[in-house]
């Protein structure tokens, strides 16, 4: 005769200080979690902005040295606008042999085309910008 024997496990008896314990351990395990998660977002919070301050820091140096090369630029263009007017200076007097009083006049009545013109064109585009204007109120 055999007979079956049927043992049961006894619960594990709850143990202070264990996970499955609801007490002050549980509680101050709960909050020094809650620490380290807001330390950790705290952190994270810090290096995204180093980071952004990075980009703005980078942003404001390309703005600096796009200015200076521009400034660069206009500078070297008036210094070759110099030479172009030394040269043609140059030409009128000595090779085509014209008094200097003559090449001056020929230089001012040229600027006084080129200022006549762009004045034209300005006061067109002023205009047309104008009627454009009036035309989309009415």
């Amino acid at each position: 005769m055999s007979a079956t024997v049927q043992t049961s496990t006894p619960e594990a008896p709850l143990v202070p200080g264990s996970p499955s314990e609801p007490g002050p351990r549980a509680a101050a395990s709960l909050g020094s979690k809650l620490n380290d998660v807001l330390d950790s977002l705290l952190r994270l919070a810090g290096l995204e902005v180093r980071i952004a301050l990075a980009n703005v820091r980078r942003a404001v140096l390309h703005m600096v040295l796009a200015v200076l090369f521009a400034l660069l630029a206009v500078f070297f263009t008036f210094l070759a606008l110099v030479f172009i007017y030394a040269g043609a200076y140059r030409l009128l007097t000595d090779v085509l042999h014209i008094p200097a009083v003559w090449a001056l006049l020929i230089f001012a009545a040229a600027h006084l085309v080129l200022a006549g013109i762009l004045a034209t064109v300005a006061m067109s585009v002023f205009r047309g910008n104008r009627h454009t204007q009036q035309g989309s109120t009415r």
